[in-house]
């Protein structure tokens, strides 16, 4: 399960007593930094095929990057699936709305067509 894409991460830090050597704790921090780390509770394991030019750019990124071939895969997996179900889900509604008989009229036709064409000259 992923707990966050971009988790935001507390770290208590304490700071130094440049006049005794010692930590205070009066002097704790509160620092909020943001990470693209995944938080997975459990992973399938998938093999899969690909191209030689797919691989060795997952190779270079992953080398530019220092992530791991399959965090970026994940990554563009799950990019890539969210955007794909998007897609289904509102032309499942656009499908639901026909089958309904909720059509744009002909003047709202024209007027949509009469943009398009004004702003390609």
């Amino acid at each position: 399960m992923l707990a966050s894409l971009y988790q935001v991460i507390a770290c208590r830090l304490k700071h130094l007593d440049r006049r005794t050597g010692w930590h205070r704790p009066t002097d704790d921090v509160v620092v909020c930094c943001i990470t693209n780390h995944y938080i997975e509770a459990t992973m399938s394991v998938m093999s899969l095929r690909v191209p030689d030019e797919i691989a060795e750019t997952l190779a270079s990124l992953s080398k530019a990057t220092g992530r791991s071939k399959s965090f970026l895969a994940v990554d563009a997996l799950r990019e890539y699936l969210a955007r794909e179900a998007w897609q289904i889900e509102e032309v499942q509604k656009a499908l639901k709305e026909a089958d309904e008989g909720d059509f744009a009229t002909q003047e709202e036709v024209n007027a949509i067509a009469d943009k398009w064409t004004a702003n390609a000259r």
